[in-house]
């Protein structure tokens, strides 16, 4: 029996139990038990499958795979969009049907059967698995177009250098620098930890907030005249700890390449190669503002900052810090033995759905905004990294108290 046959009779087999067990089901004339309620899956789905069960090499990045259901009860059409590369149908139309949260559907492409099977999560997520396209199985986790909600932003921000903990003169000082999007408020449970364990006491740490959505090299030179200012009045101290979250890194390091002073660097999730989230228009409705444009991989701003000649006689005094997300194979639903609906579940804590999004958008490993290649700054032998602080994203690096206990002793360590 071919590989073909084999995938139809366990399509049909599944098929044929669902039907079973929706019969059993309506035979249950019990008001004590009453029939659970189709999900509602009617619309537009998308998102990347893959071919792998090995969540680091599975086969996921853009172009989408795009599913159009329409629902009537429990009978389903869809038209199915894979990638190009795929298939010479551009749109391959699909039927069958959903039984509570479980469908099945199939088609024709090539004198070939397409099977697709799936189930819809608690949380709305579609995981599905698309069998008999190109002899191979595709599964992966799809989206409803409506649950997604693109990220909002604020302009709001100021320049401003503001003292957090300790006083001034006391000890060295630490500067944190936040991210994309972000201000200086990100840093509130970073330094109530610093506070709780007595960083005052050693201590004076300053927030700095900058204007995000410029340019980062201006924000690099604005820092620079801040900080400076309040050297020259003793309000800082000479060579400081700078510990810097996501773009903020990249507005530290400009900073250092212009002659800025300091004594150590650490960098959480910063995008040193670039991030392919500078092209994610559905997360980032705002992709297209400089800022985030200077974040893109081969952006003019990363180019001239990785072969700026000075910065680089720095970089052996770079520590990097990266976080990660991923997802573990789980089998949705067997049937005989064999697993009809492949899945994946995700790591403990679950992601926002946009760390979701990107991490499934680009390259893997990474922390949902930020490849691990890239805030590992691979290339360079220079710099210092830590081990990675698994299934912690991107947003939580900086507020995470795992990586806040990792700062106060970095902190106490290089005093």
């Amino acid at each position: 029996m071919n590989i073909i046959m084999k995938k139809v009779l366990i399509f049909g087999i599944f098929a044929f139990i669902l039907l079973g067990l929706s019969a059993l089901n309506g035979c249950d004339k019990s008001v004590d038990n009453p029939p659970v309620e189709v999900a509602s899956i009617d619309g537009e789905w998308y998102g990347y499958l893959g071919t792998e069960e090995e969540e680091d090499t599975l086969s996921l990045g853009q172009p989408s795979w795009t599913i159009v259901f329409n629902q009537n009860g429990n009978e389903l059409t869809a038209l199915l969009t894979p990638p190009a590369e795929l298939t010479t149908e551009p749109t391959l139309s699909l039927s069958g049907t959903l039984d509570t949260t479980m469908l099945s559907l199939s088609g024709t492409n090539q004198n070939a059967t397409i099977s697709l099977s799936g189930i819809v999560s608690q949380n709305r997520d579609l995981n599905i698995s698309i069998d008999g396209l190109n002899n191979d199985r595709y599964f992966g986790t799809l989206h409803h177009t409506d649950s997604i909600q693109p990220v909002t932003a604020s302009f709001s921000n100021t320049y401003k250098l503001d003292l957090k903990l300790g006083e001034v003169g006391r000890g060295r000082s630490i500067i944190l620098v936040h991210g994309m999007n972000d201000n200086a408020n990100t840093w509130n449970e970073m330094i109530e930890y610093l506070d709780d364990h007595s960083i005052d006491e050693t201590n004076n740490v300053w927030a700095y907030e900058y204007k995000w959505w410029l340019n980062i090299n201006i924000n690099g030179e604005q820092m620079l005249d801040t900080i400076s200012k309040l050297q020259a009045i003793n309000g800082i101290s000479d060579a400081p700890i700078i510990i810097a979250h996501s773009m903020g890194g990249l507005v530290s390091r400009w900073y250092i390449a212009k002659g800025g002073d300091f004594h150590r660097l650490v960098t959480l999730g910063t995008p040193h190669l670039g991030s392919g989230l500078a092209d994610l228009a559905y997360i980032f409705s705002w992709a297209d503002v400089t800022g985030v444009h200077d974040l893109a991989p081969g952006s003019d701003f990363i180019d001239e900052l990785n072969s700026h000649t000075y910065e680089q006689t720095q970089r052996s005094k770079y520590t990097l810090i990266n976080g990660r997300v991923g997802r573990y194979f789980d089998c949705k639903a067997e049937a005989l033995g064999h697993c009809v609906i492949p899945g994946w579940e995700w790591h403990y804590p679950e992601p926002p759905r946009n760390i979701k999004l990107g991490y499934e958008a680009l390259s893997k490993p990474n922390d949902g905004m930020v490849p691990k290649s890239s805030a590992r700054f691979y290339g360079d032998e220079n710099v210092h990294r830590v081990n990675t602080f698994e299934w912690i994203d991107h947003i939580s690096l900086n507020k995470n108290h795992r990586v806040c206990g990792w700062v106060k002793d970095f902190i106490n360590n290089h005093q």
